[in-house]
């Protein structure tokens, strides 16, 4: 308190120094500037003596509320040391009791512990299973019991069992039921259409297969097609009673997952890369001329058996040029005739085998594309190899694809490139020989003439 009153003196009489300055500017005599001081010294005393009322009264009920806070403390001190030892009470009687209890047990707490052991075992499989997204609730209670310390009750241990029946009466049951699947319409409950415990799709004219995941239904991101998509619609629009071929998962979701993820045909083409854009490439050229060669071959065979017939020398296929040119050597001998009609045939024959000799190269060609193709993929594999390892098969995936793929091109390419080449090259080879015997037969013929002529 002294430093407060030093320095509040020390205030009061710069207040006065500044009280009496103003004064004494304002005072006409002595006299008055020594009145006006004693003045401002009296009210300035009055006020100090105010303000050190005020600092004593204020320290004198704080000392008092430290007193009571003091007090209070102590008495919860107290207090809490009371529940303190109410608490060991308790822990020692609750021991006692558990004693007891264990010990009246007997054989229920090893029954007791077999059932916790099977609703932890039954849990996961509960919570796996799509026929929880009917009757839900199941799994947390099973979990709950399993876990908790204190003895079950009777409640408690009709869930078990309760839960056990539910399952298998589904596991027997196809039917329609309202759950909610994620990201289809907005998350509002949609018809599922649930085969047992195996197999689950939404109820609409378009399926879509369901897997479960974090406690939820998520249709596949790629869903399987074919016969699997074209059976759960029928079952979907089957009337009640009908038998019908329905698609049945064992594993719950897994197998349809992995055929929802085989890759298609179009990812089996990109797999293979350049070198199996370029074999198929080759097998699309080589069946379409193939099949011109085939269409040209059969439309020129139907001709030259028709021209065979009438004898109608002309210029429309390759036996009726021969046949004119037959007839433009009707003055010529045997020989001359002969060599007439060879050189006919042998101008028409390059018309017969064009391209033919193109196809067997594209169908040679093809499969030492695919090996090619084999060739870079195996690259790509030991390249990948080299850089992270064999740790992840997943990093080698894209090679050995390329490397399978390009071969199952190439022999995909050469095979019907191969059969193509002999079906054209077989009736090219007819046509010429139709050519021949005709031939033939005009020199045997003239030959008859001229020996007829001679006798």
């Amino acid at each position: 308190m002294k430093p407060i009153n030093f320095s509040i003196k020390a205030m009061a009489a710069a207040a006065v120094l500044m009280t009496s300055t103003a004064g004494v500017a304002s005072a006409q005599t002595l006299a008055d500037v020594v009145q006006a001081i004693k003045k401002d010294s009296s009210e300035l005393n009055a006020e100090n003596a105010k303000r050190l009322n005020e600092f004593k009264s204020a320290r004198d009920q704080q000392a008092a509320q430290l007193a009571a806070a003091r007090s209070e403390v102590r008495a919860e001190e107290a207090a809490g040391q009371a529940l303190a030892n109410k608490f060991n009470e308790n822990e020692a009687v609750l021991s006692g009791l558990q004693a007891e209890l264990q010990e009246k047990a007997g054989d229920f707490s090893e029954l007791l512990g077999q059932f916790r052991t099977a609703a932890g075992e039954i849990d996961p499989l509960l919570r796996r299973s799509i026929i929880s997204q009917e009757y839900t609730g199941r799994a947390e209670g099973l979990a709950e019991i399993s876990q908790a310390s204190t003895l079950p009750t009777r409640p408690e241990l009709d869930l078990l069992w309760k839960a056990m029946l539910r399952e298998m009466v589904g596991q027997g049951e196809v039917k329609t039921f309202q759950a909610k699947v994620a990201n289809v319409n907005n998350n509002e409950p949609v018809d599922v259409f649930r085969i047992g415990p195996f197999t689950a799709f939404t109820a609409s004219s378009s399926p879509e297969f369901l897997e479960l995941k974090s406690g939820e239904f998520i249709p596949f991101a790629t869903q399987p097609g074919g016969k699997l998509m074209s059976s759960a619609s029928a079952l979907v629009n089957a009337p009640e009673g009908k038998l019908v071929e329905a698609p049945v998962d064992p594993s719950q979701g897994d197998l349809l997952g992995l055929l929802a993820n085989m890759p298609s045909l179009g990812d089996r083409i990109k797999q293979g890369g350049l070198p199996g854009y370029v074999v198929l490439s080759l097998l699309a050229f080589g069946l379409l001329l193939g099949g011109y060669k085939l269409v040209t071959l059969t439309l020129m065979s139907g001709a030259v058996k028709k021209t065979a017939q009438t004898k109608q020398a002309g210029n429309g296929n390759p036996l009726a040029r021969i046949f004119q040119a037959y007839e433009d050597s009707s003055q010529d001998d045997v020989e001359a005739l002969e060599l007439r009609l060879d050189e006919a045939i042998l101008k028409e024959t390059p018309k017969i085998d064009s391209f033919i000799n193109l196809i067997k190269v594209l169908a040679a060609v093809s499969p030492m594309m695919g090996l090619l193709g084999t060739v870079v993929g195996m690259i790509r594999t030991f390249t990948q190899i080299t850089l992270v390892g064999t740790g992840d098969p997943k990093t080698m995936a894209d090679g050995i694809s390329q490397a399978l793929v390009t071969t199952v091109e190439g022999l995909v390419a050469a095979i019907p490139l191969i059969l193509l080449h002999a079906v054209v090259s077989t009736q090219a080879k007819g046509v010429q020989q139709v050519l021949e015997e005709q031939a033939a037969g005009m020199v045997a013929e003239r030959a008859e003439q001229k020996g007829g002529a001679r006798v």
